[in-house]
């Protein structure tokens, strides 16, 4: 029995120890097309993701693109996310940081296709793991 209590301290520092070491892991996605860029980073943290997209304007006529609607998804179509009515700054970049918190689904070697609506045009692109 005593042998069980010398022990016991052990064996709970060890599950202590264990038990902080958060398993993270960063995934970045880049990729462009004739008239935008996006990079998107996955965060994966104890089984969960978080999410966090910049897209980039890189084309002419900044001045008229108004609002833009986006919509990312993975190859196997269960990872998404997306929004509606965003506009990009002055410099003509969007940012969103934390766009999603749920169960890891995103993979090392996924890529991610993402489609920007705007001024009653489309783009559609590949984001692979940089």
């Amino acid at each position: 029995m005593k042998k069980i209590f010398a022990f016991l301290p052990i064996l709970i520092g060890i599950l202590l120890l264990t038990a902080c070491q958060a398993d993270e892991e960063d995934l970045n996605f880049i990729g462009s097309s004739e008239n935008w860029s996006a990079e998107i980073i996955v965060k994966i943290i104890d089984g969960s993701e978080k999410s966090g997209i910049v897209l980039k304007y890189t084309g002419n006529n900044l001045e008229f693109i108004g609002n833009i609607n986006y919509i990312v998804e993975n190859d196997r179509n269960d990872f998404s996310f997306g929004a509606n009515g965003v506009s990009l700054n002055e410099d003509g970049i969007y940012t969103s940081a934390d766009l999603s918190s749920n169960s890891a689904s995103t993979k090392k070697d996924d890529n991610l296709n993402i489609k920007i609506d705007w001024n009653d045009q489309t783009e559609s692109f590949v984001l692979k793991k940089k």
